[in-house]
């Protein structure tokens, strides 16, 4: 008997076939992806500089495409101001800039408008009370975050999914109320649900719930928010990034350790599959990361991207793993298990250098049967059904590299000699030390705090004023979009 989830490329021949989460959002890079038939892509990236380009043959690129350009020629995105971060759904397109300012075209604007818009229309300011830093766009709702810390919804409310107390669709973006007393720093959506993190690393949730995704130790639906037990962490950890698939959640704390809860039917979890036990988790289970070379902090959980039935995870080190489904070559280009396609699922998350060379990766990104990743020079990587936006194989095995006239993403690589010396600009009195022992300049380089000293002088366009005073205290945003990616290669 098939499940829910499983019959949806039936349920949605429409063409509302993929489903877009927020973890597969990403400052740098966001791909959404669909089907039936000929496979059809929409992708969106952000340069260093903020310049948006996007590419596909979905006809809501968010640019005018005549029929001679081909469907994987980007096309820079104009008319709007320096943008941060962008996402895209089955129905919508959204760009975040450095003013606060929201952006978005096609279908559930948020705007109140009811007609697909064709180019990116701005939602008035009026709408918010603060500036916009963040958005994430589920399969039909979209969910905002302001520099104040407040959460607005809008779009399909089935299941739940804008936390408004009752199901109803909203056409422009509304106040989470509920949530009003708290100052949220990071959201995150899937299918029908939606993740919140606050800002002392409590998580809340709501929207669809019957697979466990919401976390609260049951199998229900809740179309409130409400509060994730935090006891599975452990002692002095804290929650600083969270990310949600199409019907599984994730979160990553401080110390790098990486829980999962939702569906895990095809591995999507992370977690050990055991006999007698049901595959989907309604509380946070605790993923064991296989060791990889370098440091115990190198080892640790960066980032991660949920898609519909697989998940990305990426380590400080810039390694890259995978695990659930493998159809269509969605984890890497190759079988992961020797199984035929339809069967390849991977329970504990693998590693796929062998697959890239042994790149080193700043952001990831999981869609329906595809998935993308940004390395460190700032090229798009991706693999899986539908590479070209239309024009290949949807069971290509090649990996496309994409180098655009700019650069994606925002920070670049440092050298530990390089962050010494920025360090000696911003720790007093390190730089008149004479003393100080390689260990104890290591631990200084790797301490958290004085990363951020480092990282946002070499970061570009970032918001001025409250936006992006705010952007500073979200670790989380800052994961998901890479800035936490900073190696010290010993000279």
């Amino acid at each position: 008997m098939q499940t829910r989830m499983e019959r949806r490329p039936n349920i949605y021949k429409r063409g509302l076939v993929e489903v877009n989460t927020s973890s597969r959002m990403s400052f740098a890079c966001h791909a959404h992806q669909f089907l039936p038939g000929r496979p059809r892509t929409r992708n969106l990236v952000v340069t260093e500089s903020g310049v948006v380009y996007v590419w596909g043959t979905q006809r809501l690129l968010g640019v005018l495409q005549t029929d001679a350009q081909a469907a994987d020629e980007h096309q820079r995105l104009h008319d709007i101001p320096l943008a941060i971060m962008v996402s895209c759904g089955p129905s919508i397109s959204a760009v975040v800039c450095s003013n606060g300012s929201l952006w978005t075209w096609g279908e559930a604007l948020g705007s109140g408008h009811t007609v697909t818009q064709h180019r990116p229309t701005e939602i008035p300011s009026e709408t918010f009370s603060a500036p916009v830093a963040m958005i994430a766009c589920g399969c039909d709702h979209s969910v905002a975050l302001t520099a104040t810390g407040q959460v607005w919804t809008c779009g399909g409310g089935a299941g739940g999914a804008l936390g408004h107390g009752d199901y109803e669709t909203l056409q422009t973006f509304t106040h989470v109320v509920s949530l009003a007393p708290f100052v949220c720093c990071m959201v995150a959506t899937g299918q029908q649900h939606s993740v919140v993190l606050q800002g002392d690393g409590t998580m809340w949730t709501f929207g669809l719930g019957e697979r466990g995704q919401l976390g609260h130790g049951r199998y229900e639906s809740s179309n409130s928010p409400l509060q994730v037990p935090g006891d599975f962490c452990n002692e002095g950890e804290m929650i600083e990034m969270v990310a949600a698939g199409g019907a599984h959640s994730a979160c990553i704390t401080n110390a790098g350790d990486l829980w999962t809860w939702g569906s895990g039917a095809f591995g999507q979890l992370g977690v050990r599959r055991e006999f007698g036990l049901q595959m989907n988790r309604n509380s946070p289970h605790h993923v064991t990361m296989p060791a990889s070379d370098g440091t115990e902090l190198e080892n640790q959980v960066l980032s991660i991207s949920c898609g519909d039935f697989h998940s990305l995870i990426l380590k400080r080190n810039g390694s890259l793993w995978g695990c659930g489904r493998n159809a269509n070559f969605a984890i890497a280009p190759r079988s992961m298990t020797g199984h035929p396609q339809h069967l390849d699922y991977v329970f504990t998350p693998l590693a796929l250098g062998a697959d890239f060379a042994d790149t080193k990766f700043a952001s990831v990104n999981a869609t329906f049967n595809a998935s993308s990743a940004v390395d460190e020079q700032g090229r798009v990587w991706r693999w899986g059904s539908g590479l070209m936006g239309g024009a290949g194989d949807p069971n290509e095995l090649d990996i496309l590299i994409r180098t655009l006239p700019q650069r994606i993403g925002r920070c670049h690589e440092l050298r530990h000699e390089h962050a010494l010396a920025f360090l000696m600009a911003c720790v007093q009195r390190l730089s008149v030390r004479d003393d100080a022992q390689p260990s104890r300049v290591r631990e200084l380089v790797d301490n958290e705090q004085v990363l951020r000293h480092i990282l946002f002088p070499m970061c570009n366009r970032w918001p001025r004023g409250p936006a992006g005073l705010r952007l500073r205290s979200m670790p989380g945003l800052l994961r998901l979009l890479g800035g936490f990616l900073v190696r010290h290669a010993m000279p």
